[in-house]
Formats: structure tokens, C-alpha cells, sequence
């Protein structure tokens, strides 16, 4: 069959018969065997409960039950929509993001501090327990005809099972029989995935439409979604948490039983059952102690909370009730509710030291261990990092013992400096990989993965956010207050754990969506307030226990109407039952002596005279629940209290003064808020009213919408040709083209890209018009592309905000089929894993994909205006060459300026900012690079080290060193660190560990060997040596292009021996030379030998090659001169040695 494939008679001849058999729905005999193999689940483990066995099938059967089932049935789900979020074994998904929904899970419970559980279910072998009859149904309601399902179900039942073993294949079969027959997918089946992810489906949509699974909702815009389970293939978390309304422990229990009962039926249903030896799960609930501080409650230890799932044969079996302290492993990585880590770096320090131990005994080459270490030592450790929660300390020092046993068995010293081991290879480090920098890499990527979109990580790190904002209480981005000085504040979680290390090495996260602002103007965060009158950290716990308590965000929350004094109810503590707030705050307890301190504080911020200067006008209704509210017009004064509502009417011959009529009513929010001072037990006096809130204007045309949303760079340019609003007659009409092309040179900027793009009415309506560039280490001509496509989409949803039930139609044409097929490809809900330019993709996805009118996709040939006239060519055709011109002339336009700092894109839910990059998926190597540097820094001038102070280490480009080291061999590297870092095999080194060993060298048998001393040996030939080699260091410099004054200079330099400083080789006139000298001679010989360069060199050689318009890239040129100085120390070694 194989032979076949390459014949298209053959192959049309076998898809013809597989065609005939699924027509008419029958088996040909030949598929009706297949060989079953055993294979371990574990490497080395042969007990046979913990092995798989997987059926060889007909090549044919196989292939067309994956073209009918993994393919088109899976499709036809998609195009319907019926892939449920909970599923995490669907393309673009992964286990990881499971693993990190659970966590995230864990978080919310935490910081809401509200009953919740979550049961761990497996289902016993999934693929083989499926029942025919259901798996028919499901199969034909997912689009597959009852022939085509009939076709593979009937060979499955008269499959005949033979053996495959080390002994050869057995002779006799395993085989149904004629009253009982076989059932099941089998495993190996390519049928079976795709068949269980149906099945799926309709059991979580049935147990869904039941009212089970988890409700979450969002505490400031009180967005809800249901989420009901994290399913992969048979390993089911079952989700139970109320946020809409608290629910009592025993609640939470009754609904996780029910929850559980009702998806074991549904499974049962299908032919399967669970496994309730690997079920488990946890009941989580709160308790405070007398201070007010929260712990978990003990549950585990009630019996009367005891878990039974439902069995095939009726009965209901106990499954193990666990501690929220106790991790256990799902989808590969350990979790516990409580947040506890041990489990899971105990995993990482286990695998690490089992992998240790066999590298030991594999008497492996050094090379080889590092290879290893890279490529199969990593890989194991760094799945699950993104999920892991544990301070950055701990994730620092987690291997630090084992990191000490690799070193000897890759050739490096076991004393050498334990800061070394962890630094990264590019800053002449060891080279073992950093956990801390690594999860930090994996959290920002899941964060820009996930954030603002549909799934079920990107709502449950939507909540998490809020969550933590409310709990902070001092900043729209929390992420960027310091964690230093308040992150005890807050409950550790997910969202903490960013926090902390981004803070650590100045990373700047920007969360653009979040649905909160002062209600009144000067208004101010109350946390704040109580940080500027003085209070401790300390006090600011308990104040901040009792802020949550009472509902409270910002000052203007506890200010009266008029926003001048304090509104006295918030002095009292707040009742369980009433709402002082429409935002939903955490759950907290606090102290009497908490609520003393309370008063005392909000006292300090609000004096008993008032504020010294009153809040302004109200911008919104804000968020607090008014107590009171009056309607002058109408004559009524009302009081919201215990859930009812009493309406007071003025008291004759008085403007202040109001009685009670009416008590108990029903309440309805009416009139305007309004501070009061009661008189007696059914009079009060009105002592101020606030003003109704500032209205809001809402935008009237395309250009003050785009105004709303941020990302004004987007639309400097932008030219409207015609009335401001002739697009929406356009689309009304069908007569909208948009066109777009991007540009990007990389001769003239190789860290920007272009766009040109424009709306025209083929009925002469009007035209729109714009450009920009856009700065990014992720430059190219395909984001550049994308950028023009996203313009028009936001203008496009611009007009739709004007004009909401708008319909027509929009034709959308570019040059780049990538790019269209990329848009129109979009999933729903999350950009696949590992996607480019996923930020760009992220707002068109999120904002641009529910557009009232239709969008219709063209692509035109690129640049035809070179091979045809101009005036010859499609509309399409002309706008497209014109587009390419207008992104082309604002590239231009950058030639010799400094580029502008990346911003953010309009929309743009989260931006991740290193320095001054937005960091996009794919950005990871410019996170590490940054994160490294800094560690590197503190490394090199570690007592210990000593290789640079901090004035030194700012004169070396850096990322001329790490591109040169990290695309170097892995042995060179290891040298270089060695070497760099003094910690290299010389008689010096040596002769701390052996008695007696000479120390000197053994080319001059006179100075005391030192890798310093590998370089300024003045043995005859070793010299002769290095100027030969500087020598050939100057020919290369001659063969690529460098600046020739630069060449002397180095060459000098180098040849100098340290015995010559830079500043003796420079003209004194001249400040360029005179700053690289300087930055020369601060750095030192030995180190320039060594491969540091000044970053002064690198700008004068850049400056050269774009005068002299030479093909070579600055990189290429600066990280081979780095190698080639490596290369020159590296032959002293060489000749040492022979």
C-alpha cells in the first residue's frame, strides 16, 4: 500500500473501495483484524496494570476513519460551535493550560474566600468502554452518515485480536462472540480521539444544561460565565463554586454530590464508568480566628462530607476526601487549593536528581551531558513551570544542590561560584537553566496568551486581576504598585507570583480593560490616603481587612454627598446581609480591635471639619450604595435599609426637614444621592445633595470613537476625504473597499515595519486614508501587513459603535495571503499556542469578529503595477500598489531618526513591556535576555566573582555577547565561562586540590598560573602566538566591512598586551574615538580579549555600514568579532596545553 501511495491510479483505486464500504456501510474481512502490542506507561515498569495496549489496524481502515472522524466530524463541531471550553485536548489546547485553569481556580476560591470544590475524576479506560449504540447516535448527530459509522463499528465488533510480543506474533486471536460483541473505540484507532471528544461534548452539555458546574463572575462589571469541568481525554476535574451568591459549606457539598452523581450517570450512559481508586477530591471553605485572619477550614475530617460516586451496578462508592494542603499530580503538574508548592518542586528536585543519577552512571562525554541537559533534563522540568506559584527564592534555589552534582561531570569545578551556575550562557555563565527566569518566561506568555480572551484561563485570569485590584486598593495597575511595599496585603496567588518577579526585574505590565474610574474628580484611593497620614504595614493589614469588609475603594466612598466631610455610617461595622457596594468584595472578619483602629484612621483622612479641599464633581454614578436619595421635584426623600425602602416627604414650612410616611417598600433605585442627620426616630434633616454625574457625550463620528480607545499613534495621519460618516452609507450600500499593505526594509531599520491603508466608496461617497510605522524587535513585512488589516478592522468596528444593528457589506483586500488566512482562521475564544503577533491577532479576535455586517476577504497580486501600467490595472489593484508606496515612504521617513517607543494597539486588553519592547508570543528570548542581564550584573559583581563593578559591566554590549556565546558550540561556551569567570583548570586552580601540585606556568616556570595569566604569559612563542592571531583577527576585520580607523584602534589595542591603554590610540579631537577609549579602558584588556566589547565599538562600526551601504548586519559583524577575540584567548589554551 505503501508502494501505491506514489501511483495516482492505485491510490484512486483503494480510495474508491474505502469509498464503496462507506457508502453502503459495511467491512471488508481484512479490516477486521488487527495486532495488539503492549507497551510500558513508565519506562521500566512491566506490571500489566501499568501497561497500554495498543491495536495495529489496516493502514486504510485506519486512515479513512481519521479523514472521516479526527477531520471532517471534528470540523463540522467547530463550524457549529460545539467544541466546549472545558475540553483541553482540542487543537490549540494544551494540558498545560488545564493544569493552569485549576490553579487559577484554586486563586479565585482564595481570594473570594467563599465554599467551593473541585473532585478529580478518571474515567477507566475511556476508548475501550464506549458503548456502540451511544457512540452511534452521537456520531450521526455530529454529521457522520449511519453507512459511515456502520462501516467502522461493525469491524470493531467482529475484530479478531491477535498478540505481538519480543517472541514474535501469536498464531491463534481473541475474538467476540455471536451473543456478546466487542465494544469500544480501541486504542490506535484513529477514530478514537475524535470520537471520545464528541462524546464529550454531549455528556458536558447535558450535565451543563442541568444547572452543574461552577458560576464566576467578574466583581466589578459582574460579567458571568459557567464553567463546568477541565476535561483531557478521561481526566476530569469537576468544577463547583458560586460567585453570584454565597453558598454555605454544606451546599457546596450537596451540589459537588449531585454535580459528581449526574456525570457519572452520563458516563455510565455511554458504556464507561469511573475509577474511584485515582478519584479524589477537596472541600474548601474559611474560618477566621479572633484576629481576623483567615485559615482553611478541616473538612477532610467530617464524615458527614464524605463523597460517593455512582457505579455500573447501582451501588455508590466512597472516593478519598483530601486535605486542601495535599498536592496531588493532574495532567502532569501537582496542585493543592491551599496553594501549597511542595509538591511540586518536590517533583522538580526528584526528576532533576533521578537525571543526575543516570548521567553518573552513563559515563557520558561532557558535551554530551550538556546536550542531554538541554534537550531531555529541561524538557521534563519546564512542563507545568508556567503553573507554578512558588516564590521566586524558592524556584532560585531548588536545584542548587543538583546543579552542584552536574558540574563535575560537564568539566566544571564543583567549587566554582555558586551565582555562575544559574547565569546564562550568553553573560559567560554555566548555563543551567534559571527556574525563576524561566516560569516568569512562561507566565507572561500565558498571560498574553490568555488574557481578555473567551477561554477558560483568560476569564478566570480576568477575575483573578480584579480580584487583586480590589484586594490592593491602590492602583488601576496593580501590577505595577510595588510588591515590595505592599504585596503582603494581598492572598498569594497566580497573578501574585507575575507580580513579584516582574517587579524584581522591571517589567511593566499594562491591563487596559478593566472597568473601573474615580466616580468623582480628585478623588483618591483610600489605601493610599492612609499610607500618606503614616500608618505601618502592620496597620495597613488590619485597615485593609476592614476596608474589604465595608465595601470601600476610594475616598469618595466614605465621603459624604457633598464629598467635604465623612459619611458617618461607615464608622459602624457593616451587617453581614447588606450591600454597601455594587462591586463584589473578598469575604473578610475583621478584629473589634481593627474596626478601632478603622475609626481612628478614616478619622485622620476625613477631620472632623471636613476635607481641606472637597472632592469635585461626580463622573459617574460610582459604586457605593447611597443609603439615602432624594427627588426635590417629586417631593421624596428615600431610605435604603435591611433590604426595604422607606419614602419620607417634607415636613410643612421647612426645606430641610422630612417625616417618615410609608415603611417596607419594595426597593428601586430613584433620584440623586444625599447625606442626612436624623432629628428623632421618624425626622430627618437633608445636609447635602450631590449633583447629578457629568453626562456622558457620546461620540458622533468614526474619529472620536477611535479617540476612545487608546492607540492614538494608529491614527495621526489618518485623512478623511467626504462627510466624516460616509462609511456607513458605504457599507449600508456594499460599496466599501478597504485596502492595506505593509512595508519592511531592513536596509534602512531592522526594528520597524510600516503600514498604508484606505477606505474608499467605489460610488465616490468619500475616502479614508492613513499610515504609520510601528517599532518592534518583531519587525517584518508580515506584521506589518497585519497592522494595516487591523486598522481597517477598527474602523470598521468604529462605525458599527456609531451605527449598532448596521448592515451591508465591507470587501477587504490585501497582498498578503497569509496574513487573510490567518484572520479568517481566528478561533473563537484564544490564539493557538506559539502563534506570531498574537497581540494584533488578540484585538481583531476579541473586538472584530462580531462585526452586524458581512466581511468578505479578497487578495490581489503584489506590486503588479511593475510588470503593467498603472492605469491598466484593477481598482483593487491600483489601491494596493498605491498602499505598498504609502508604507514604503514612512519607512523612508525613519531614515536617521530615532525610532519611536512601542505602544500599545487600541483594544489591547494586557501589554507586557521590556524596557521599551512590547513583548508579543515568540518574544521569550527578550525576556530572558533582560532578566539574565540584570542577574549577571549583580553576579559579576559578587564578591565572589569579581569580574565587573557596575560601571564596567554598563560599558560591554551585551547583546553582541549573547547572541555570539548562545549560537557558539556548548563546549565553547563552558570555556568561555570558565575562563571569563576564573574558574578554569590552571596549575593555580589545581593546586588547591592536589598537595604539592605546582602553581606555576608551565610555558615561562615563572608567574603563578591564572586565567588571567593565560594572556599576559610572556613566554616567547605564546606571544608570538597571540600577534599572529590578532593578525588574522585584522584580515577578518578587512574581509567584513569595518570601519577602518575602528580596525587600527582594536588592532592596537589588542596587540598592546594591556600594556597600552586606548586613550594613548585615539585622536584627542575627535569625541566619538575619545568615548570609545574611554569605555575600552574602564573595561579593560584582559576582558576585551575575552570577547566583551564596548558598546561604543558597536556604534561606530553601525554608523559605518550604513554610510557605506554595506549588505552586512551590525549583529552579524559585532557577535563575530566576539568569537573571534574567544577564538584568540581560546589559542593560548591551545598552545598551552600542547
Amino acid at each position: 500500500m505503501c508502494a501505491g501511495a506514489s501511483s495516482e491510479v492505485i491510490s484512486h483505486h483503494h480510495a474508491l473501495k474505502a469509498t464503496i464500504c462507506l457508502k453502503r456501510g459495511f467491512s471488508i474481512d481484512r479490516w477486521k483484524g488487527g495486532m495488539t502490542c503492549i507497551l510500558e506507561k513508565l519506562p521500566g515498569c512491566c506490571l500489566v496494570t501499568k501497561l497500554r495496549a495498543i491495536l495495529l489496524m489496516e493502514a486504510d481502515y485506519n486512515a479513512k476513519n481519521k479523514i472521516i472522524y479526527g477531520v471532517r466530524m471534528m470540523d463540522n463541531a467547530r463550524l457549529h460551535k460545539l467544541m466546549q471550553e472545558e475540553i483541553y485536548s482540542e487543537q490549540g489546547r494544551t494540558a498545560e493550560d488545564g493544569a493552569l485553569a485549576k490553579i487559577l481556580f484554586y486563586d479565585l476560591v482564595r481570594q473570594t474566600r467563599w465554599p467551593a470544590s473541585i473532585a478529580s475524576i478518571d474515567a477507566a479506560n475511556c476508548y475501550d468502554s464506549i458503548a456502540h449504540a451511544i457512540a452511534s447516535l452521537i456520531f450521526q448527530a455530529f454529521g457522520v452518515p449511519v453507512e459511515g459509522v456502520q462501516a467502522m463499528l461493525e469491524a470493531i465488533q467482529d475484530m479478531k485480536y491477535f498478540l505481538r510480543t519480543a517472541y514474535g506474533d501469536s498464531k491463534g486471536c481473541a475474538q467476540s462472540k455471536i451473543e456478546i460483541k466487542y465494544q469500544g473505540l480501541c486504542q490506535g484507532n484513529g477514530a478514537a480521539p475524535a470520537g471520545w471528544a464528541v462524546i464529550s461534548i454531549t455528556v458536558l452539555r447535558a450535565h451543563k444544561r442541568k444547572g452543574h458546574g461552577a458560576t464566576f463572575m467578574c466583581p466589578i462589571s459582574k460579567v458571568r460565565s459557567t464553567l463546568a469541568a477541565i476535561l483531557f481525554v478521561d481526566d476530569c476535574d469537576m468544577l463547583h463554586i458560586n460567585m453570584v451568591e454565597e453558598e454555605s459549606v454544606l451546599e457546596t457539598f450537596v451540589n459537588m454530590q449531585a454535580s459528581v452523581k449526574n456525570w457519572g450517570e452520563l458516563l455510565i450512559a455511554t458504556g464507561g464508568a469511573y475509577k474511584p481508586p485515582k478519584c479524589f477530591y477537596h472541600l474548601i471553605s474559611f474560618v477566621w480566628d479572633r484576629n481576623g485572619i483567615w485559615e482553611y477550614d478541616q473538612n477532610h475530617g467530617k464524615e458527614e462530607f464524605q463523597l460517593s460516586v455512582p457505579m455500573p451496578d447501582g451501588s455508590m462508592e466512597e472516593i478519598d476526601h483530601l486535605p486542601v494542603t495535599e498536592s496531588r499530580e493532574t495532567l502532569g503538574v501537582w496542585s493543592s487549593p491551599s496553594g501549597n508548592t511542595e509538591g511540586a518542586m518536590t517533583r522538580i528536585t526528584t526528576k532533576a536528581r533521578e537525571w543526575v543519577a543516570r548521567a553518573k552512571e552513563g559515563k557520558l562525554r561532557r558535551r554530551d551531558v550538556w546536550f542531554l541537559m538541554d534537550c531531555q533534563l529541561w524538557l521534563r522540568l519546564n512542563y507545568g513551570l508556567c503553573c507554578n506559584t512558588a516564590p521566586f527564592e524558592q524556584l532560585e534555589n531548588c536545584l542548587r544542590k543538583e546543579y552542584c552534582d552536574i558540574l563535575p561531570i560537564g568539566g566544571v569545578i564543583r567549587s566554582s561560584p555558586a551565582p555562575i551556575r544559574q547565569m546564562h550562557k550568553g553573560f559567560y555563565g554555566v548555563g543551567c537553566p534559571h527556574l525563576g527566569i524561566e516560569c516568569l518566561i512562561g507566565q507572561v506568555s500565558k498571560l498574553l496568551m490568555h488574557y481578555g480572551c473567551g477561554s477558560n484561563v483568560g476569564i478566570k485570569s480576568k477575575i483573578s486581576y480584579r480580584r487583586l485590584l480590589l484586594e490592593l486598593g491602590m492602583s488601576f495597575q496593580p501590577l505595577q504598585a510595588s510588591f515590595e511595599k505592599y504585596g503582603e496585603l494581598v492572598t498569594w496567588c497566580w497573578m501574585v507570583s507575575l507580580w513579584e518577579k516582574c517587579e524584581k526585574f522591571g517589567i511593566k505590565v499594562v491591563v487596559s480593560d478593566v472597568e473601573l474610574e474615580f466616580p468623582r474628580e480628585r478623588d483618591k484611593w483610600l489605601m493610599l490616603e492612609f499610607v500618606r497620614v503614616g500608618y505601618c504595614l502592620k496597620d495597613l493589614r488590619k485597615l485593609n481587612r476592614v476596608r474589604l469588609h465595608q465595601q470601600v475603594l476610594f475616598l469618595s466612598d466614605i465621603v459624604n454627598a457633598a464629598g467635604s466631610d465623612l459619611d458617618e455610617r461607615y464608622l459602624r461595622k457593616r451587617p453581614r446581609a447588606e450591600k454597601w457596594s455594587n462591586i463584589a468584595f473578598p469575604k473578610e472578619k475583621p478584629a473589634s480591635a481593627d474596626f478601632r483602629l478603622w475609626a481612628i484612621a478614616i478619622r485622620r483622612v476625613v477631620p472632623a471639619g471636613g476635607l481641606e479641599l472637597r472632592l469635585g464633581r461626580r463622573m459617574h454614578d460610582g459604586y457605593k450604595h447611597w443609603e439615602w436619595r432624594i427627588n426635590r421635584r417629586e417631593q421624596y426623600l428615600l431610605h435604603y435599609t435591611g433590604g426595604e425602602m422607606n419614602v419620607y416627604e417634607p415636613v410643612s414650612n421647612s426645606r430641610r426637614r422630612w417625616k417618615l410616611v410609608v415603611a417596607g417598600c419594595e426597593q428601586e433605585t430613584l433620584g440623586q444621592p444625599c447625606s442626612v442627620r436624623m432629628q428623632d426616630g421618624a425626622t430627618v434633616s437633608v445636609t447635602a445633595t450631590a449633583d447629578p454625574p457629568v453626562p456622558e457625550e457620546k461620540p458622533r463620528t468614526i474619529r472620536e470613537v477611535l479617540g476612545e480607545w487608546g492607540g492614538a499613534w494608529l491614527w495621526r495621519s489618518l485623512r478623511v476625504v467626504g462627510d466624516e460618516n460616509w462609511i456607513l452609507d458605504a457599507i449600508a450600500a456594499g460599496t466599501c473597499l478597504a485596502v492595506a499593505d505593509g512595508s519592511y526594509i531592513k536596509e534602512i531599520t531592522k526594528d520597524a515595519c510600516s503600514s498604508g491603508f484606505v477606505l474608499e466608496c467605489t460610488e465616490g461617497r468619500g475616502r479614508l486614508i492613513g499610515s504609520f510605522p510601528e517599532a518592534s524587535k518583531d519587525a517584518c513585512a508580515y506584521r506589518g501587513e497585519l497592522l494595516g488589516l487591523l486598522a481597517i478592522h477598527l474602523i470598521l468596528l468604529a462605525a458599527n459603535k456609531l451605527k449598532p444593528y448596521l448592515q451591508g457589506k465591507v470587501e477587504i483586500v490585501s497582498d498578503c495571503l497569509g496574513a487573510l488566512s490567518r484572520i479568517t482562521t481566528l478561533p473563537e475564544n484564544r490564539i493557538p499556542s506559539g502563534c506570531k503577533h498574537s497581540d494584533i491577532l488578540k484585538v481583531i479576535m476579541i473586538h472584530c469578529r462580531q462585526l452586524t455586517f458581512t466581511t468578505e476577504y479578497t487578495h490581489v497580486d503584489a506590486h503588479q503595477d511593475e510588470k503593467e501600467a498603472y492605469v491598466n490595472l484593477t481598482r483593487k489593484s491600483q489601491l494596493n500598489c498605491c498602499m505598498d508606496s504609502l508604507a514604503k515612504k514612512v519607512i523612508w521617513l525613519l531614515m536617521g531618526e530615532e525610532l519611536p517607543a512601542q505602544e500599545m494597539l487600541p483594544l489591547e486588553p494586557v501589554a507586557v513591556f521590556v524596557g521599551k519592547e512590547k513583548m508579543t508570543s515568540g518574544s521569550e528570548d527578550n525576556i530572558r535576555y533582560w532578566c539574565h542581564r540584570q542577574l549577571a550584573k549583580e553576579t559579576m559583581a559578587h564578591k565572589k566573582v569579581k569580574v565587573f563593578d557596575e560601571m564596567q559591566f554598563e560599558e560591554v554590549h551585551w547583546r553582541s555577547c549573547y547572541g555570539a556565546l548562545v549560537s557558539a558550540p556548548r563546549m565553547f561556551q563552558i570555556w568561555a565561562c570558565k575562563q571569563a569567570m576564573g574558574v578554569a583548570g590552571t596549575n593555580e586552580m589545581q593546586a588547591r586540590y592536589t598537595p604539592g601540585h605546582d602553581k606555576r606556568c608551565p610555558s615561562c616556570n615563572d608567574a603563578i598560573e591564572t586565567c588571567g595569566h593565560v594572556l599576559t604569559c610572556e613566554e616567547e612563542g605564546r606571544v608570538d602566538i597571540l600577534h599572529k592571531s590578532i593578525d588574522l583577527l585584522e584580515r577578518w576585520m578587512d574581509d567584513n566591512d569595518t570601519d577602518e580607523k575602528l580596525r587600527d584602534v582594536l588592532i592596537a589595542y589588542a596587540h598592546g598586551r594591556g600594556g597600552t591603554r586606548a586613550l594613548e590610540l585615539v585622536p584627542r579631537r575627535n569625541r566619538d574615538y575619545l568615548q570609545l577609549a574611554q569605555s575600552m579602558d574602564c573595561i579593560g584588556w584582559r576582558r576585551f580579549m575575552e570577547g566583551m566589547i564596548s558598546k561604543e565599538i558597536v556604534r561606530i562600526q553601525e554608523e559605518y555600514l550604513s554610510q557605506c551601504e554595506s549588505r552586512l548586519s551590525i549583529r552579524k559583524w559585532s557577535e563575530g568579532l566576539v568569537i573571534k577575540l574567544l577564538e584568540i584567548t581560546h589559542g593560548q589554551w591551545l598552545y598551552r596545553n600542547v
